[in-house]
C-alpha cells in the first residue's frame, strides 16, 4: 500500500532508505527494510510503528525523540550512533550492535534486548521498565538513576555496572548476580530484603 491520506507510509518494503524519512516526523506502520544503509542519517521525530529492520545500517546517525515502537529489529548496526531521548517501547532486538552508540535519556521500557551487547553504553536517566536483559553483556554499563522496574536480570553479566540512583523494585534477583556491580547501600538493603532476608 501507498502513502494513506493522512501522510503515513503503510505496508511498504523498501531496499534503500525512502526520502520520506528525510522529513521531520515521518510516520512509518508495518513496514519492512532489508539491506538498507541509513549510516550517517538525521531523524527528527520520525515514528516507526511495528515495522521490520533487517540488516540495517544505522551507524554514525543521528537520531532525535525518534520512536520505535513494537518492531522488530536483526542485525541491525547502531555502531556510533547518537540516540537522543528515543522511544524504543516494546520492540525487539536480535544481534543488534550498539558499540560506541551514545545514549540519552528516552523510554526503552518493555523493549527485548535478550543477549544484547549493551556493554559500557550509558543509560542515565533512562525509562527500562519490564524491559527484558535475560543474558545481555551489561559489563561498564551505567543504569545511574534509570528506571528498571520490573526489568528482567536474569543471568546478565554485571560486573562494572553501575546502578547507583536507579529504580530496582520488583525486579526478581533470584538468578541475578550481582558480584562486581555498583549499588547504593539502600540499594543493597532493597535487594536483600527482595530475596526474603529478614533485617532486624
Amino acid at each position: 500500500m501507498s502513502d494513506g491520506l493522512d501522510g503515513v507510509v503503510h505496508d511498504r518494503r523498501f531496499t534503500a532508505w525512502p526520502v520520506e524519512a528525510g522529513r521531520r516526523g515521518a510516520h512509518f506502520v508495518r513496514c519492512t527494510f532489508r539491506g538498507v544503509d541509513a549510516a550517517e542519517t538525521d531523524l527528527d521525530h520520525d515514528v516507526f510503528e511495528a515495522c521490520r529492520f533487517t540488516d540495517v545500517k544505522f551507524n554514525g546517525s543521528h537520531q532525535s525523540e525518534t520512536a520505535f515502537m513494537n518492531c522488530r529489529l536483526e542485525g541491525v548496526d547502531f555502531f556510533g550512533a547518537e540516540l537522543m531521548q528515543m522511544k524504543m517501547t516494546g520492540s525487539e532486538f536480535q544481534e543488534v550492535r550498539f558499540l560506541a552508540a551514545r545514549i540519552s535519556g528516552g523510554n526503552w521500557s518493555y523493549a527485548a534486548l535478550r543477549m544484547a551487547d549493551l556493554s559500557r553504553l550509558t543509560f542515565d536517566g533512562v525509562a527500562l521498565r519490564e524491559t527484558d536483559l535475560y543474558e545481555a553483556d551489561l559489563r561498564g554499563a551505567s543504569f545511574r538513576r534509570a528506571d528498571l522496574t520490573g526489568a528482567v536480570l536474569t543471568r546478565a553479566r554485571l560486573r562494572d555496572a553501575d546502578f547507583r540512583g536507579a529504580e530496582l523494585s520488583g525486579i526478581d534477583f533470584r538468578d541475578v548476580s550481582l558480584a562486581g556491580a555498583r549499588l547504593e547501600p539502600p540499594q543493597a538493603l532493597q535487594i536483600v530484603q527482595a530475596l526474603g532476608a529478614r533485617i532486624e
